[in-house]
């Protein structure tokens, strides 16, 4: 099995020649907790947990959260490489064990 590297970014270019919707939306857009997560598909909580910890930078108006479209996208584009890293680190150290014990993977 050939493992294939995706590029940030890489998953748009995928949807539009597959003729599926993509989304645009100004990086300095003001989105509510809501709005942010039907855009970065990520779950209410995980935002709100990223904004209670300052990861995502935001200011409140009234009792609501307002972030810039490019806070909680730069969060989410943290967490997709950090993943990237971590599985690129488990399929080597599995190649290197099939290795040692002479398997192929």
């Amino acid at each position: 099995m050939q493992r294939v590297r995706r590029e940030p970014g890489d998953l748009q270019g995928l949807r539009v020649r597959e003729g599926r919707g993509v989304a645009i939306v100004h990086h300095d857009a003001q989105l509510t907790t809501a709005e942010a997560t039907q855009e970065i598909h990520v779950s209410r909580q995980f935002l709100i947990e990223r904004l209670h910890r300052d990861e995502v930078l935001h200011n409140m108006v009234g009792m609501y959260s307002i972030a810039y479209a490019r806070d909680p996208l730069a969060c989410t584009a943290r967490r997709d490489s950090n993943q990237r890293q971590v599985q690129d680190e488990l399929a080597n150290a599995g190649a290197d064990h099939a290795q040692r014990v002479g398997t192929e993977v």
